[in-house]
């Protein structure tokens, strides 16, 4: 029911893809983890011609791939839907309303493959079958869940044994686990952020979401734990003799052994282990997170095992133990400590308030990143926005960072700016290591925006990115920046509308736009804005910079650092808490650039050329090596 629930969410959000796709590199997407899938099968595929059998088939890449390879395909499902939209899809293959037990056919095949459509009843009659429709030496191959629990019906060993008595040797086993883990998170974070959407277009009710999603974080840790394991086997219809051989073997008992978490920890020479907290999941496209999973690409690079978790990872947890109902900035300190088993670990990373309250232990190192300081900025914002930011409010954020930054085996701040307010409201020194950047993805790309919107060739296009917050991003000053530029584009690629946007029609709103999307973005726009009240670092201002185009921005992050004694200098407004100084200053600005923009160009390219050596990912890695002494 559960299962069924899930695939009709995730249908509605146009994520049809029950299936898990495997994550070999840190900055790929649902649809090239798909690719990955058919690009692993292709692996053990050979050559065409052959017959392959596709149990379960799906809505996914791989009957087109393997009819372009010169395959014969044929697919069966008891999804009625499925085999329809397959059958109009790809008229060339065969799709058959039916599953293996009731599969009545005299075609032999020379592979089988079950993607995650390993439970056709018991292993023994599975086998069976598929041993009926295969040639001499054809071969099976599946990847699917199965456990380690003995008493569970789709225990890893037993299906393998199961194989071998059935007249199958296994000439391959892998274990995937931690290459799906970023699929299960990314399917929670859908679900989290379009709950409204789901509850209203398809009549689930809250209760059943919480079902659901409690059912994917449940999955997640059992394949953290090891108690489940997401493996690919390729099996063999085989002689006796070559059965043997492949039983002394001990392929399966050496995975199987792995996946008891308890003999895992006695083995010798285990690896070092590494806790990565953060507010929302690393599948998140936002500074933070890229930051964190560089971290943990970083350490598994030198052989470490990494584990990361997120406010919405603890939350049930935190709940039983009374911190769910206190305050934001209280939670985020403490709940991680007070919930997780984070003194195991050789290596902790918090960031900002996100498991502020853990310390360094005799075993366990604890290294806390600064992106950004509240407590400086927080009493002129108050000031501004009266009520924002309540007195009471204001002293526990300040506590609390004291508690985040203090008592730490290393603390790093992400910009000159942050580490001199960690010094000045806190006592701390701290490292400064800029945020590596990956200017090669902004390299060589090219946008069709002008043309989908049909913006004039001669007009200018600026742009706004981030999330649309009046207070830390001033994103409204933005909005009335349109209204006395009527005739320069606006582009804001945000997260949600302003009913404001309807009034002007040079402001052009893009939501949600995927990471790997917005080097295209970038590419059709002339320059960006960036009015904030306090950016720590702000990679929405290194995008700029690695597009080759200029920023005028407040005088805040990174930005501020780079522009300072350039021909760029000019472009940066003095912070002022009044929105009507700001807007003034603004608009300054965008005259200033108007007029000269051909001279800001050039300076924003030849900036690149030093930006790129200076934010490179390669110097962060070193530096981040360094520190937490790896």
């Amino acid at each position: 029911m559960i299962q069924k629930m899930l695939g009709k969410i995730l249908e509605e959000l146009e994520n049809p893809k029950q299936h898990h796709g495997l994550y070999m590199n840190k900055d790929d997407t649902p649809e090239e983890a798909e690719k990955n899938v058919v690009d692993y099968f292709f692996r053990y595929l050979y050559k065409a011609p052959a017959k392959v059998l596709v149990v379960g088939t799906g809505l996914d890449l791989l009957p087109k791939r393997l009819m372009e390879k010169g395959f014969e395909y044929t697919g069966i499902s008891k999804d009625k839907t499925v085999i329809k939209k397959s059958k109009k899809r790809f008229p060339d293959a065969e799709f058959l309303h039916t599953d293996l037990k009731e599969l009545e056919t005299e075609m032999k095949y020379d592979i089988i493959i079950f993607r995650e459509s390993a439970d056709q009843g018991s292993f023994s009659s599975l086998f069976e079958k598929a041993g009926s429709l295969l040639t001499e030496g054809g071969r099976i191959l599946v990847m699917d869940t199965f456990s380690g629990n003995k008493q569970n019906p789709r225990n890893m060993k037993k299906f393998v044994n199961t194989a071998k008595k059935e007249g199958f040797a296994l000439n391959h086993v892998e274990d995937l686990s931690s290459l799906i883990l970023p699929d299960i998170e990314y399917k929670r974070y859908l679900i989290r952020t379009y709950r409204d959407r789901i509850t209203k277009k398809l009549g689930i009710t809250s209760e059943q979401i919480d079902e659901v999603t409690d059912r994917l974080k449940e999955t997640e840790k059992r394949f953290r734990n090891k108690k489940l394991s997401y493996v690919f086997m390729e099996l063999q219809k085989t002689e006796t003799k070559e059965r043997k051989a492949n039983e002394e073997s001990g392929m399966v008992e050496s995975l199987a052994a792995e996946m008891v978490p308890a003999i895992k920890e006695k083995e010798k020479g285990r690896k070092k282990r590494a806790l990565l907290l953060t507010l929302i999941p690393l599948t998140h496209v936002g500074g933070i997170e890229k930051i964190n999973q560089n971290i943990a690409d970083l350490l598994h690079d030198h052989g470490w095992e990494v584990d990361a978790r997120c406010t919405a990872d603890i939350q049930e947890e935190a709940l039983s133990k009374y911190l769910l109902g206190t305050d934001t900035a209280l939670f985020e300190c403490l709940a991680f400590a007070g919930v997780l088993d984070w003194k195991s670990y050789d290596l902790v990373v918090s960031n900002n308030n996100a498991g502020g309250a853990c310390h360094p232990t005799e075993k366990t190192k604890v290294v806390a990143i600064s992106h950004g300081i509240f407590s400086g900025v927080g009493k002129e914002v108050e000031h501004a926005f009266p009520g924002v930011f309540p007195p009471h409010v204001l002293s526990l954020k300040n506590i609390t960072e004291e508690i985040s930054y203090s008592n730490k085996s290393g603390l790093i701040a992400v910009s000159q700016q942050v580490s001199d307010e960690l010094l000045e409201l806190f006592g701390q020194k701290s490292h400064v290591v800029v945020n590596g950047f990956e200017f090669e993805r902004f390299r060589n790309v090219k946008s069709e925006l002008r043309e989908k919107y049909a913006i004039p060739k001669e007009a200018l296009v600026a742009i706004y990115a981030g999330r649309l917050d009046p207070v830390q991003k001033r994103s409204d000053i933005t909005i009335e920046l349109a209204r006395l530029f009527p005739d320069i584009y606006w582009v804001f690629a945000t997260d949600k509308v302003d009913p404001r946007y309807k009034q002007y029609k040079n402001i052009i709103v893009i939501l949600s736009v995927p990471y790997e999307e917005m080097p295209a973005l970038y590419a059709g726009v002339d320059f960006a804005m960036q009015l904030s009240s306090y950016e720590g670092f702000s990679n929405f201002a290194m995008e700029t910079i690695a597009t080759k185009i200029p920023m005028i921005s407040t005088k805040t992050g990174i930005i501020d650092e780079v522009y300072m004694g350039t021909p760029l200098e000019p472009l940066l407004i003095e912070q002022d808490m009044s929105h009507e100084v700001i807007l003034k200053r603004a608009a300054q600005k965008v005259t200033l650039l108007r007029e000269s923009y051909p001279f800001y160009k050039k300076a924003s390219e030849e900036l690149y050329e030093t930006a790129k050596e200076t934010f490179s990912l390669k110097a962060w890695r070193e530096k981040m090596t360094r520190i937490l002494g790896l």
